[in-house]
């Protein structure tokens, strides 16, 4: 049996031997063609609408609408407990409080989802500043983390961001976050 496993074996070792072909490479021809042209065209960006506004003005698109009612800056909050005592917090050494009031309206769509984290706050030094978790603490009538809006609802609320005292060139954004909508991103100029 082993006789015939190796017999076997060499055996199929020669037609695999067999079956190769060498072939000594050649050079090509050259033809008259002349060589194919690329041609690129340029893909066009998808231009990102920017709207500039001042605080009070509303940015509008066919599904919703986004104001940025009011901006204050401040050292200290005076908030009150659930025992109705009032406390007031100041703001860390070095940093200063922006308080906004914001108000979404959904237009058009069966739901809206926006989140307080949809609007940030900018410095002319590019420096990015995103809602403060205080702000569900102190402020009474924040705007929630989350919230889903019916068609024809609204939401107001307060947001409060902790920013460094020397910033300036403040700006609140808020980010459409759709393709669907030619204003993708708004921005409301706060005097600082």
């Amino acid at each position: 049996m082993k006789v015939r496993v190796l017999l076997l074996s060499i055996l199929f070792g020669i037609l695999l031997l067999g079956c190769t072909e060498t072939e000594t490479p050649t050079k090509a021809i050259q033809t008259s063609t002349p060589p194919v042209q690329k041609i690129s065209t340029p893909t066009p960006k998808p231009t990102q609408e920017i709207l500039k506004l001042r605080v009070g003005e509303t940015a509008k698109t066919s599904t919703r609408e986004v104001t940025v009612k009011s901006a204050t800056i401040t050292h200290t909050i005076a908030w009150t407990g659930m025992s109705g005592t009032t406390y007031t917090e100041k703001a860390p050494d070095g940093m200063k409080f922006l308080i906004i009031e914001v108000e979404v309206r959904n237009l058009d769509q069966e739901r809206l989802y926006v989140a307080a984290s949809d609007f940030k706050v900018s410095d002319a030094e590019g420096y990015s500043y995103d809602v403060s978790g205080k702000t569900f603490i102190y402020l009474k009538d924040s705007f929630p983390m989350f919230v889903e809006l019916y068609k024809g609802e609204r939401k107001k609320g307060r947001l409060m961001y902790e920013i460094p005292e020397n910033a300036r060139g403040l700006q609140v954004k808020y980010d459409f976050a759709s393709i669907l909508e030619p204003v993708k991103l708004a921005i409301w100029e706060v005097n600082s």
